[in-house]
């Protein structure tokens, strides 16, 4: 699976941004790169902390765990 760079420039929803992988993604770890150390994990399906409605924000980078091959779509933001 070969995945592209892809920058987000306004919030969305963890669950809404891997909606093209809904099946395959199991969680989404969100990277500092300021600061040089991981964030909570999101979770495909996950409650609280870990809450598949928390928002992922611009500009930060996250490594996205499957179970499968798949193809992340890209994101359009119409205001």
């Amino acid at each position: 699976m070969e995945l592209d760079r892809i920058f987000l420039n306004y919030f969305i929803f963890g669950r809404d941004s891997l909606l093209s992988v809904q099946d395959l993604w199991r969680y989404c770890v969100p990277f500092d790169e300021f600061r040089q150390q991981y964030g909570t994990i999101i979770m495909n399906g996950g409650t609280g902390e870990y809450s598949d409605n928390r928002m992922l924000l611009p500009y930060h980078g996250y490594w996205v765990y499957m179970t499968g091959e798949g193809e992340l779509a890209g994101l359009r933001y119409k205001p």
